[in-house]
């Protein structure tokens, strides 16, 4: 089957890279993320995983009032309120790096 490796759809899986943590040509930008999740096969498991400075550039757009792609569950899932990023649950991973090597 085209797009399958050892049972899983492989266009379900998809990196945002190259962010920096300080700087203002390579921080987190919405739009990217947009059409990543567009070009993904996505489903009721959806998830994203990110480092800290994706997950920090996330919550500050969360706060801005005009924000309408980002929510948080007042509910408890995994010990407290999750993340969403137009639905999608949005979870920081320790072992993703800010300080990994740009991908040219």
């Amino acid at each position: 089957m085209a797009g399958r490796y050892g049972g899983q759809d492989v266009r379900a899986i998809a990196r945002y890279a190259n962010l920096e943590p300080t700087g203002t040509t390579t921080t987190f930008d919405e739009d990217e993320l947009i059409r990543l999740i567009n070009r993904m096969v996505t489903g009721p498991g959806t998830r994203i995983y990110c480092g800290t400075e994706m997950l920090t550039q996330m919550q500050i757009r969360l706060k801005d009032k005009t924000n309408v792609y980002f929510t948080r569950d007042q509910g408890l899932d995994a010990g407290g309120p999750v993340l969403r990023f137009n639905g999608f649950p949005v979870h920081k991973v320790q072992q993703i790096l800010d300080t990994e090597t740009a991908i040219s």
